[in-house]
């Protein structure tokens, strides 16, 4: 009998090398988490404290005292929710450059040499990560509407907007409660089975729930977005032609006269993949050097 293999939930997984910009936008998420986590134990632990004493306000002003602030918040609850929505904002400004970054990341290594769409059909301004959907081959982006990570980054970012800018719109609020129930109800069982959080919450009921989840599925959906912005062999073979400083490593074998040259010019190859790339995709690195060759017209199936 075939033992299972276990696959931790949500179950995206990379194929394909990683971005940079992915492992700084994990690095970036991951020093917020566990200083916002590690303020979460602090608030409850506080608030147990506070309970136990007996007089919820005499023990904050003595707090207050002992530590030299001129006001601590009485309500615990008020607070809470107030310093939730803020860890939505802060979140979103890690968030928002990630999109900028992955943007610019698919641009280069795909070759994309038309104008960048901005706006949709109707001439509405579009935030960087829809951007990307509508600049993607069609067959991209509707996959990625296809997952329910698509919705939620939106509505954390109708709910930052909310939060953000509430006296410069006096319907953002009713918008963003109107995609929630149009788009995120559906979609909470998912959540709760897949990233085991129950969350997302309405806009007036955002709480710390809601940080983990926005940060916990922009780490696992990255990979998804990582797979479909990689580049095609045959872009990368262009991306390496193109490359100045590459291609003066290369004019040392132009000439091939014999397998140590041929060698040392697949590995040049190979040395630029890397400074791109991970070494851990030894396959992909090959077909890449292989196709490199090819189209030079060099015989290179001895090595590759």
């Amino acid at each position: 009998m075939t033992e299972k293999t276990f696959q931790k939930k949500p179950g995206y997984y990379n194929e394909f090398p990683i971005f940079r910009v992915i492992n700084l936008m994990k690095k970036n998420i991951g020093l917020q988490d566990s200083c916002l986590q590690t303020n979460e134990i602090a608030i409850l632990y506080l608030e147990e404290q506070s309970l136990e004493s007996g007089n919820n306000e005499i023990f904050i002003k003595e707090l207050c005292s002992k530590f030299k602030v001129s006001l601590g918040i009485r309500d615990f609850e008020q607070f809470k929710s107030t310093l939730y929505k803020s860890y939505i904002l802060q979140t979103y400004n890690l968030i928002e450059p990630f999109f900028k970054n992955i943007n610019q990341t698919y641009r280069y290594y795909n070759n994309f040499d038309r104008d960048w769409k901005t706006q949709d059909d109707k001439g509405k301004n579009l935030d960087p990560f829809n951007q990307l959907l509508i600049n993607l081959p069609k067959d991209k982006s509707q996959e990625l509407k296809t997952y329910p990570e698509y919705f939620l980054f939106n509505y954390y970012r109708l709910v930052r907007n909310s939060i953000a800018h509430l006296q410069d719109s006096s319907n953002q609020h009713e918008r963003t409660n109107e995609y929630f129930n149009n788009y995120i109800k559906c979609n909470i069982d998912f959540f709760k089975d897949n990233y085991e959080i129950i969350a997302p919450n309405s806009p007036e009921s955002i709480n710390f729930t809601d940080y983990i989840l926005y940060t916990k599925s922009i780490k696992y959906f990255s990979n998804i977005l990582n797979d479909l912005c990689f580049p095609s062999i045959h872009n990368l073979v262009i991306l390496a032609q193109k490359d100045k400083n590459l291609q003066s490593k290369l004019n040392m074998t132009k000439t091939i006269k014999s397998d140590g040259m041929l060698l040392v010019r697949i590995n040049t190859l190979r040395g630029f993949f890397h400074g791109h790339f991970n070494t851990n995709y030894k396959k992909i690195r090959d077909e890449f050097c292989k196709a490199y060759l090819e189209d030079e017209k060099v015989d290179c199936s001895k090595f590759l």
